[in-house]
């Protein structure tokens, strides 16, 4: 497979090691706590640059397939309540911190090793982008971390899950920006490693399944359906062991990939910089100014009321009198 380069320069090791790669924190960090000055953000490194693997993955695609021999990455991504932990209990076999309420349990990125047949599997468990203990910023930023060290150590992914639940009678606004959020991760040249996988089937009928798994993927919103033509698997997981360790195995011997964030952090992008990093920002520019829209209507509502009681009191001082002494 011929090697892309994306940038409009030959892009050599030395090249890539002489750029400041990763001064993630300051300006993004900074623009947030300003915005939102109760947001706490994992700490950047400051000055360390992404070192390219000895033999350079392609950028924006699949390098060579993974052999029984090799450890084989897969991450799990998903809403909160997705079943992403119950799901990588299934394939592993080892009990995992599972939450049964409201709040998210994966607080940070975790790895689990297991076998299916010959191959070593590692599953990676993630935060959703609705984490109830954590902002969207922070989540970013860790997975982010994250994907930057394995890039740094050559360690690449053979296969992503995303797990959405077929329960689900719409697509909520989280269930939204959570998959915008993934499909800027991966970039439309990874969807050929990507499984989107539908949960929870024993809480619908077939027919009310079908017909809410149709709709994701050419319905009149078909919010799978850009992922879908770039490649991408749909599948079921029926909440067995076989079922999930099936769903693994058939991604264990794809071809590695880079996915987009990991392409960007090597180009020496800042994480404000990335495709991810430039939606992320824009949603909470868009939750900032509804804020500040519902502010000023709280803020004219008042003034309103303001004028309307002095109003009052000039017009009629002898009934304005009386229903402040009465408490009316």
């Amino acid at each position: 497979m011929e090697r892309r380069n994306p940038l409009p320069y030959p892009v050599t090791p030395e090249l890539r090691n002489s750029q400041p790669a990763l001064r993630w924190g300051a300006p993004w960090a900074q623009g947030l706590q300003n915005s939102f000055p109760n947001t706490t953000s994992l700490p950047y490194p400051e000055n360390d640059p992404v070192q390219p693997p000895s033999s350079e993955p392609t950028v924006g695609g699949s390098t060579n397939p993974a052999s029984p021999n090799d450890e084989i990455l897969i991450a799990v991504f998903g809403m909160t309540g997705t079943g992403k932990t119950t799901f990588i209990e299934k394939v592993s076999g080892q009990k995992l911190n599972i939450g049964h309420n409201l709040h998210s349990c994966t607080m940070n990125i975790e790895k689990i090793h297991c076998k299916i047949g010959n191959y070593n599997i590692t599953l990676v468990d993630t935060p959703g982008f609705d984490d109830t203990s954590r902002s969207d910023t922070d989540v970013l930023i860790l997975i982010a971390n994250w994907l930057r060290e394995s890039y740094k150590q050559h360690t690449l992914l053979s296969g992503i899950i995303y797990l959405h639940r077929i329960s689900d009678p719409r697509m909520s606004g989280s269930s939204i920006k959570n998959l915008r959020m993934f499909r800027k991760l991966c970039g439309a040249e990874s969807m050929h490693n990507v499984s989107l996988v539908t949960t929870m089937w024993d809480k619908v009928t077939r027919v009310e399944g079908e017909t809410r798994e149709k709709d994701l993927m050419d319905g009149e919103n078909g919010f799978w359906r850009a992922m879908i033509k770039s490649g991408c698997l749909v599948r079921r997981h029926d909440g067995s062991v076989e079922s999930a360790r099936g769903l693994v195995a058939e991604l264990a011997s794809m071809k590695r990939t880079v996915l987009r964030l990991q392409e960007e952090i090597a180009e020496g992008k800042k994480l404000i910089e990335t495709d991810a990093g430039v939606s992320l920002n824009e949603e909470l520019l868009r939750v900032k100014r509804q804020h500040e829209e519902e502010l000023r209507c709280v803020k004219e509502e008042m003034e309103a009321a303001m004028r309307s009681g002095k109003h009052l009191a000039h017009s009629n001082p002898l009934v304005f009198s009386r229903s402040v002494g009465s408490g009316k």
